[in-house]
């Protein structure tokens, strides 16, 4: 599993995020491969499941989700994490 914890600027608390190891999903026809994530800050947790077609594919998109994640909590409490997530570069 992959953790980081991040500071809430201005504050003393923190934003953590994990990320489990690529796993096959169990429901037929078993080709797809998912990550499960979770997001946790004071009074706040959200745990989802990110699929991809292999392990590689279903990491990358787990780690695209949870900064859009990340944003659409920074939106709703008005808040600024230091989550300093790649760029997007493919642009």
């Amino acid at each position: 599993m992959l953790q980081a914890k991040y500071p809430v600027a201005g504050s003393t608390d923190f934003v953590e995020v994990s990320i489990s190891q690529p796993k096959i999903d169990t429901h037929p026809p078993h080709t797809a491969y998912f990550c499960t994530c979770k997001i946790s800050a004071p009074n706040f947790e959200k745990t989802f499941d990110v699929y991809g077609i292999d392990p590689l594919q279903s990491t990358w998109i787990s780690l695209r989700q949870i900064r859009v994640e990340i944003t659409e909590f920074e939106k709703v409490r008005g808040i600024q994490c230091d989550y300093h997530y790649f760029q997007d570069f493919e642009k």
